[in-house]
């Protein structure tokens, strides 16, 4: 989480706005999947699992996969 936020803030701040329509999107899509359901956070783990499946193919969920990953095996600490 940290990675990404800076990158955002920093060198990947191009990509801001496909994260915060992304944010949006997976948001809209719990609230479809559960109605009343506030955020994607607060749905159970098949919930989320389900809507994870509905977007993979998303620009978003590639970028956000990507950018795991770089977090992941470019930390030092």
């Amino acid at each position: 989480v940290y990675f990404i936020d800076r990158a955002l803030a920093t060198f990947n701040a191009a990509q801001r706005g496909l994260y915060v329509e992304g944010v949006g999107d997976l948001n809209r899509r719990a609230a479809a999947r559960a109605p009343g359901s506030p955020s994607f956070a607060a749905l159970d783990t098949t919930q989320q699992d389900q809507v994870l499946r509905d977007i993979e193919q998303t620009p978003f969920f590639q970028a956000v996969r990507f950018d795991t990953i770089v977090g992941t095996f470019g930390s030092l600490n």
